[in-house]
C-alpha cells in the first residue's frame, strides 16, 4: 500500500502585517489562520497518513493563545483521523524551554524533531508503515552551518520509506536576502541523501528544488504571501506526495491554499507609459482578493495630482492597492 503525505510550512501565524491598516491587518492575520485549517482539510481529502510542517508554523516563539488554540484543535482533528504530524522548529519559532513548541497542547499532537544534529539525526521509526520521518531542527547558535554536512558522512539506518524535514536555504538563493544564506546547502547534496522526499521551509516561494530518479526536494512555500518580495507574490500552495513501498516518489503535485493574492507592477521614467496607461493595467487586474503594489514615477504639478485622483478611484476595487510614487533618479 501507497503511503500519501502533505507538507507545508512558514505560515508564520501571528505575522502583524504591519504595513496594512489595521482593520486590513486583522483580515491577512485571520487569513493565515484559514489558510491553517485549509491545509488541514485538504490533507484529509487526501487521505494522508502523514502531516509534515517544515518550520515557521508561528512568526514568534510565543505566539498568541488563539493561534495555538487554533492549530492544537487543527491537529487534534488530524489525530482523531489518523494522521500524524510531524514538525520542526524554524528560523521564527526557534525550540528552547519557554516557546511555542513546549505548551502541552501542541506537543500533545505533534512529534518536534530537537536535539544537536552533530549528536544523531533526529528520527522516527513508524513500523506500521515502514517509515522513517527525520528533522534538522533550526539551529539558532549556529544558523549558517551547513546543515546537510553533518549526515552526508554517516551511516543512515532508514526504513524503506524515508523523509527529511529541514529549514534552511538553497545555494542559488543567497543573492536574493541575507537571510536565505543560513542554514545554507547545495541542491545537489540532496541527490545524494538516502530519502524518497525532502520537505523543506524558509522561502516563501513554492519551488522544486530537486528531482531524482524516486525522489525529490521541495519548499512548499508560505500558504499566504507576507510581503511584497519577490517569493511572496502570486499563487500559494502545500505539496501532496505519494511513496510507493519501495520508498520511490511515485507522485508530487501542488494544492492552491491562499485566499488572496500578493502581486506588483513597475514603471519607469521615461518609458514611455502615462498615468492613462496606469490606470489602465491596474484596471485590468481590479479584483477584491488582490493586494497590489505599483511603482510609477512621480509627474509635474497638474499632472501628478491628475494621476493620483485616477489612481485613488481604484483603492475600493482591491483588498490593498500601494501607489509607490517615485522620483526620478
Amino acid at each position: 500500500m501507497n503511503l500519501r503525505f502533505a507538507h507545508c510550512g512558514d505560515f508564520h501565524l501571528g505575522y502583524d502585517f504591519g504595513y496594512l491598516p489595521p482593520q486590513k491587518a486583522a483580515a491577512r492575520q485571520a487569513d493565515l489562520r484559514v489558510a491553517f485549517f485549509r491545509t488541514v482539510r485538504e490533507t484529509l481529502k487526501w487521505d494522508a497518513q502523514v502531516f509534515l510542517i517544515s518550520g515557521d508554523l508561528f512568526d514568534t516563539p510565543y505566539p498568541s493563545d488563539r493561534d495555538v488554540e487554533i492549530v492544537s484543535k487543527n491537529l487534534s482533528h488530524l489525530s482523531k483521523k489518523g494522521v500524524r504530524c510531524f514538525a520542526i522548529p524554524g528560523n521564527h519559532d526557534p525550540m528552547h524551554p519557554k516557546s511555542v513548541w513546549s505548551r502541552s497542547e501542541i506537543a500533545r499532537y505533534a512529534h518536534l524533531f530537537h536535539g544537536d544534529l552533530a549528536a544523531e539525526l533526529a528520527q522516527e521509526n513508524i513500523d506500521a508503515l515502514n517509515l522513517t520521518i527525520a528533522g534538522i531542527p533550526w539551529d539558532s547558535k549556529d544558523a549558517f552551518r551547513p546543515p546537510l554536512e553533518e549526515i552526508l558522512t554517516r551511516k543512515l539506518h532508514l526504513s524503506d520509506r524515508s523523509i527529511l524535514l529541514f529549514h534552511g536555504s538553497e545555494a542559488a538563493l543567497a543573492s536574493e536576502h541575507p537571510a536565505f544564506r543560513e542554514h545554507p546547502f547545495e541542491a545537489d547534496d540532496l541527490k545524494r541523501l538516502p530519502f524518497g522526499y525532502v520537505a523543506i521551509g524558509h522561502y516563501h516561494k513554492p519551488m522544486d528544488v530537486a528531482r531524482w530518479s524516486g525522489g525529490a526536494a521541495c519548499y512548499s512555500g508560505s500558504p499566504e504571501g507576507l510581503r511584497f518580495s519577490d517569493h511572496n507574490l502570486g499563487e500559494r500552495s502545500i505539496v501532496l506526495g505519494e511513496l510507493d513501498e519501495r520508498g520511490h516518489l511515485v507522485r508530487l503535485e501542488r494544492k492552491p491554499i491562499n485566499a488572496r493574492i500578493m502581486k506588483t507592477l513597475s514603471y519607469s521614467a521615461g518609458d514611455g507609459t502615462t498615468a492613462d496607461d496606469w490606470f489602465r493595467a491596474i484596471d485590468d487586474m481590479r479584483d477584491p482578493d488582490t493586494l497590489l503594489r505599483v511603482r510609477v514615477p512621480k509627474q509635474n504639478g497638474t499632472q501628478q495630482r491628475r494621476a493620483e485622483v485616477l489612481l485613488s478611484a481604484l483603492c475600493s476595487d482591491f483588498f490593498y492597492l500601494d501607489i509607490v510614487w517615485e522620483s526620478p533618479s
